[in-house]
C-alpha cells in the first residue's frame, strides 16, 4: 500500500508538472501570437513609410528638376534682356543719327 501510495504521489507530481508546463506553453503561445501581430503591424507601417518616402523622394527630385529648369529660364531671360537692351541702344543711336541728319537737312 505504501508503494501504491508512493506511485500515486509520483503520478500526481508528474500530472501537476505536466499541467504547469501546459500552462507555460499556453502562455508562450499567446505571447508568440501577440508578438506576431505586433510584427505584422510594424511591417505594415514600415511598408507605408517606405511608400511615403519613395513619394517624397520623387517630389524632391521633381522639385530639383524644376529649380534647374527655372535657373535655365532665368539665364535665358538675362541673355534676352541684354540683347533687347543692345537693340534699344542701337535704335536710340539710329534715331539720334536720323535726328542729326534731319537737322542738317533743315
Amino acid at each position: 500500500q505504501s508503494l501504491s501510495s508512493e506511485k500515486e504521489e509520483e503520478k500526481q507530481k508528474f500530472t501537476s508538472r505536466i499541467s504547469s508546463l501546459e500552462e507555460e506553453l499556453s502562455g508562450a503561445k499567446e505571447e508568440v501570437r501577440a508578438l506576431t501581430k505586433e510584427a505584422k503591424e510594424q511591417a505594415s507601417e514600415m511598408s507605408h513609410l517606405q511608400k511615403t518616402l519613395a513619394k517624397l523622394e520623387k517630389v524632391q527630385s521633381s522639385n530639383e528638376n524644376t529649380i534647374e529648369d527655372l535657373k535655365g529660364l532665368k539665364e535665358q531671360a538675362k541673355k534676352d534682356l541684354k540683347e533687347k537692351e543692345k537693340a534699344v541702344e542701337e535704335a536710340r543711336k539710329e534715331a539720334s543719327s536720323l535726328q542729326d541728319e534731319k537737322k542738317a537737312l533743315e
